[in-house]
């Protein structure tokens, strides 16, 4: 697999550089698993040098309506199984070039690696918060 570097200040928006320190590399599956979708959507975009600005998205309004709790949880897992495994292939794919490049996703610059650390530190943070809420264990 392709190794990223970290990403420079000024390549995201200064609300999201938390999830980078967890990167070494109950509906929060659904959750991972839509912010990562849309991460990986802004990296296509911005790997391919797209200039148009990209709006935010609403995770209340995407946990609201993703009807998870209705779901078998297996059914979540393939879906996260299945979203990462194309998140991957994307980032395997990408050319040299594109870690570095910048579009504007939520009136903020965002580099392609800066997406790739967001999608990573994103879960971990997640993980972390349930080993501290539920298993005793994490960072803080």
């Amino acid at each position: 697999m392709r190794v990223i570097p970290r990403p420079e200040p000024g390549e995201y928006a200064p609300d999201t550089v938390e999830y980078f320190q967890f990167v070494p590399g109950e509906d929060v599956l659904q959750h991972i698993t839509d912010d990562e979708r849309v991460y990986a959507y802004w990296t296509l975009r911005f790997a391919r040098n797209d200039p148009t600005e990209l709006p935010s998205f609403d995770q209340e309004v995407f946990a609201a309506f993703s009807g998870a709790n209705d779901l078998p949880r297996a059914s979540l897992l393939d879906e996260y199984v299945t979203v990462r495994a194309a998140t991957r292939s994307l980032f395997d794919g990408l050319p040299e070039a594109a870690p570095t490049r910048v579009g504007i996703a939520t009136g903020n610059p965002t580099s392609v690696r800066a997406a790739t650390f967001h999608i990573a530190g994103h879960e971990l943070h997640h993980l972390d918060s349930i080993r501290v809420n539920y298993g005793g264990k994490g960072k803080r």
